[in-house]
């Protein structure tokens, strides 16, 4: 029997990829021990106002948005996500680097990746824990990209909503106001990691 591998990876590779984002760790913590250096636009990390600002605010991390492992009837959202549905929260992530950016959102990702244009929306493999995080109403500013480690602070909403280029969005966060201020004038900043001499 012909094996055509094409077929076996583009079958198992989402799962891989959904399991395995679910499962990773995100934040400094998942960093620890390593080279990359996490970096924040310092507009953000000034917005986010460091620890303190936060530290009444639940951290969401990606792998407690799902039941795992995956039971017979699918993705269930775990307690939780119910719990704080309508509450602030905060989440480390990476910002999506779209192919046509939309205005007044961008997509946060458990691990950096590269979405397709408006066109490839439908078909794209983004997993269904990805979180899509709003400018406050009545803000349609275009956010630039900026890659690295990020932390967003804001409203978490659940529920399937679908989107102006067609994705559905089952979880939201709309930013805190000055964090969402900060986001429009953020330019990224760029860290090495290798060593100088």
């Amino acid at each position: 029997m012909n094996v055509d591998l094409f077929t076996i990876v583009s079958k198992f590779l989402p799962l891989a990829f959904l399991v395995f984002a679910l499962s990773a760790p995100l934040g400094a913590e998942a960093h620890e021990g390593h080279r990359a250096v996490p970096h924040f636009a310092p507009e953000i990390q000034e917005a986010s106002g460091g620890t303190g600002h936060l530290a009444d605010v639940p951290v969401l991390g990606f792998n407690e948005l799902f039941v795992m492992p995956v039971g017979p009837y699918g993705l269930e959202v775990t307690d939780v996500v119910k719990a704080l549905a309508g509450k602030r929260v905060q989440m480390r992530g990476y910002m999506a680097l779209e192919g046509n950016p939309v205005a007044d959102r961008f997509v946060l990702l458990p691990m950096p990746a590269a979405l397709g244009g408006q066109e490839e929306s439908l078909v794209d493999d983004i997993p269904p824990g990805t979180v899509f995080v709003r400018m406050p109403s009545n803000d349609s500013r275009l956010l630039p990209f900026l890659p690295g480690l990020l932390r967003v602070s804001g409203t978490f909403e659940m529920g399937s909503v679908e989107e102006l280029d067609g994705r559905v969005s089952a979880f939201r966060i709309v930013l805190d106001p000055s964090l969402a201020d900060a986001f429009s004038r953020a330019t990224p900043l760029v860290r090495s990691t290798q060593h100088q001499e």
